[in-house]
């Protein structure tokens, strides 16, 4: 974390308006796959992107380059049960009442709406706090939605897994289904569960396990087509004086 008065000091910078639209050419360079889009009226310093099942609003243009980007443990909320229909243009505003965004991130399905969960990351842990008071149970579209402090859970948890199966059988199977930057996994027998082991994967970051996550829970592909095999999150181990934070997808 930066100090306080030079984090005024770049919101004030971010306040400026650019009147500027964003084009493949002045943003996204390297992101395969980006698609640019207009700003949103009222907050052209937002570039907005759709990369990787994502629709991202910000970071903003004018953050200066040697400020660090606000830290997600203690700046992003989760928000759950969105209307489907709802878009940036409706959160985006709903979102900087309590205070300045640094990202929004709306995940996207193929079909072109969303599949009703996002991620805000505000400028301030204070504002995140006070986003998790003030618009849990807020209304969007005349449905209330939840927000809650995001949890950044990298490890899932995959039981049920048939007893003739080896670590080095799971790996393959994964890359196999294109899921993308495991870095561990660690395979165990569970008596509790029969004739099956369990597994924990650790992926580089909690983004890479929330894609794999999501490309694997639909149940009628299964891992190796066995209808045993269950994935969830696992459960996330707890730092030093670490509280347990209350939410993940």
């Amino acid at each position: 974390m930066f100090p306080q008065n030079q984090l005024t000091s770049t919101i004030g910078m971010m306040n400026q308006p650019l009147n500027l639209l964003v084009d493949s050419d002045s943003f996204g360079a390297g992101q395969s796959g980006a698609i640019a889009e207009q700003v949103i009226e009222g907050y052209p310093q937002y570039p907005i992107v759709q990369i990787n099942g994502q629709r991202k609003f910000g970071p903003p243009i004018n953050w200066p380059a040697h400020v660090p980007p606000p830290d997600p443990k203690q700046c992003e909320v989760f928000v759950g049960s969105l209307p489907r229909e709802c878009t940036l243009h409706q959160l985006v505003p709903h979102f900087m009442t309590v205070g300045p965004i640094f990202q929004m991130r709306l995940m996207m399905d193929f079909s072109g709406t969303n599949r009703g969960y996002a991620f805000v990351t505000y400028c301030k842990p204070e504002d995140a706090v006070k986003a998790c008071e003030l618009l849990n149970n807020s209304l969007i579209g005349g449905k209330a939605i939840g927000v809650v402090q995001s949890l950044d859970n990298s490890r899932l948890y995959i039981g049920g897994i048939p007893l003739d199966k080896t670590e080095e059988d799971l790996k393959m199977e994964l890359e196999n289904r294109g899921v993308q930057g495991v870095v561990h996994i660690n395979m165990i027998f569970n008596p509790s569960m029969g004739q099956r082991k369990v597994a924990f994967v650790e992926f580089k970051d909690h983004y890479s396990a929330a894609m794999a996550r999501r490309e694997l829970l639909p149940a009628d592909i299964p891992l190796w087509n066995d209808p045993h095999v269950r994935i969830d999150w696992a459960k996330p181990k707890p730092g030093p004086s670490q509280a347990p934070r209350r939410r993940q997808h």
